[in-house]
């Protein structure tokens, strides 16, 4: 999972308040995407109750924590159980347990394979919004298999393409800077036989008051 380091400029500006200089649009803009992540969290933890609804599920629980803040959160994941296929990974935080940490949704095919996939991350303090949403859209065909990344502000921050194609192994990773800069480089690549079969049928673009599904 790939971290947008400009989600966590502009959570630490929120925190630090009135110490950081912004005009009023900025200030709007900043309110604006903190609504929208934080409702499209919300959002996840409904889709996450839709799709356990009316399925026999197996949820495994375990305590987990980082260096910093030990046995921080309680991890929830919630397996299918006619497939065993991984539905979602729910963690709550253990001081505050109506508190999502983080949550993880993944929505599979008929021959089980991911083809949409969300997450929603907030840090273990200044919890005024998430630090990272992702949205993930899955493409298969042959032996290839891409996602394309965006998120929740519609934003289009990674893309990534792996396989086997004519005997040989096939791996392109296509960064924020390479999407939007373009470059003989990332032309070649999006040129590529390989490329269109990873993303084939794949959106390009998702609007920015995207519904997950």
């Amino acid at each position: 999972m790939w971290i947008r380091s400009g989600i966590v400029i502009v959570l630490a500006a929120s925190v630090v308040g009135g110490s950081v200089a912004a005009s009023k649009g900025t200030m709007k803009e900043d309110k604006t995407h903190i609504r929208k992540w934080n409702s499209f969290a919300d959002k996840l933890l409904a889709l996450h109750r839709k799709l356990i609804k009316g399925r026999q599920v197996e949820v495994k629980s375990k305590i987990g924590g980082y260096s910093t803040h030990p046995r921080y959160f309680k991890e929830e994941k919630y397996y299918d159980k006619k497939t065993g296929k991984l539905i979602s990974k729910i963690h709550w935080e253990r001081k505050n347990p109506k508190n999502l940490h983080s949550i993880e949704i993944y929505v599979r095919d008929k021959q089980g394979r991911i083809v949409r996939d969300y997450s929603v991350t907030y840090l273990p303090e200044y919890r005024n919004s998430p630090v990272q949403t992702l949205i993930n859209f899955h493409g298969y065909s042959g032996k290839m298999h891409g996602f394309r990344q965006f998120d929740a502000s519609g934003d289009l921050i990674y893309e990534q393409c792996e396989g086997i194609y004519k005997g040989k192994t096939v791996v392109h990773r296509m960064f924020e800077d390479m999407l939007i800069n373009g470059g003989p480089h990332a032309e070649k690549i999006m040129a590529s036989v390989p490329y269109k079969m990873c993303f084939k049928g794949v959106v390009k673009k998702i609007g920015k008051d995207f519904e997950p599904y």
